[in-house]
């Protein structure tokens, strides 16, 4: 199945792309009462382009394991950077991110990545998160190990479906056609985790989501370098 849908998203995504390049088109030339419409189709459209290259994303990260852009990062800083992009989406919404960091931390990892996964984490944090609500992110040294926390107030994850929904497409019955999405973020941030050799654990923030990843400051391959 995992190969079967990585081959769909490579071989619809160009196809797909000049269908909404039309689109974009046809829109300039539409009068105003279809403008709106022709919208809504490059809406949906930009939707699956999404999906595509998230699921392209994901295959790629497990099938070639690439660590060609490994390097020594600040995670201070990646950090500062994301906080700052996602603060006023989370202000909008009513919502407090906070971020802790505790001490100088320093890793071997590609930067790009890791950016990714943790904004997938906020993403789908504030996402669930009521107004009110506080998302939390933490950064700490741990022996040999980064260990990162991500916490929120929404309504968590079942234990019995914490396993499955690293599973590409799967999200729980109660977001189905109430929020976006397509069960793909919590693929990639597995996928992005193992490629950095670090484990990724699930537990209850009473109430809420508390996401626990640890990350080895050097990966084996920097090691024997």
């Amino acid at each position: 199945m995992k190969q079967v849908s990585d081959n769909i998203a490579h071989d619809l995504r160009t196809p797909l792309t000049r269908i909404r390049n039309n689109l974009t088109a046809l829109e300039t030339e539409v009068d105003e009462a279809h403008a709106g419409r022709v919208q809504a189709l490059i809406d949906e459209a930009d939707g699956l382009l999404g999906t595509f290259s998230a699921l392209l994303r994901i295959a790629r990260i497990e099938s070639e394991g690439d660590r060609a852009a490994f390097a020594d990062v600040d995670l201070n800083v990646l950090l500062q950077d994301l906080v700052e992009l996602y603060e006023p989406l989370c202000s909008d919404k009513g919502q407090r991110l906070e971020l802790t960091i505790l001490g100088s931390l320093q890793l071997h990892a590609d930067r790009d990545m890791l950016f990714q996964m943790i904004s997938n984490l906020v993403d789908n944090a504030s996402k669930y998160t009521p107004a009110d609500g506080v998302i939390r992110v933490v950064a700490s040294r741990d022996g040999d190990d980064i260990r990162l926390l991500v916490t929120d107030n929404g309504p968590g994850i079942p234990e019995a479906a914490r396993k499955k929904v690293f599973q590409r497409f799967y999200r729980l019955e109660a977001s189905r056609g109430m929020l976006p999405g397509n069960g793909l973020g919590l693929s990639l941030v597995a996928a992005v985790v193992e490629l950095h050799q670090g484990e990724i654990r699930l537990h209850d923030n009473h109430p809420g989501l508390r996401v626990i990843i640890r990350l080895p400051v050097q990966t084996d391959d920097y090691q024997s370098e």
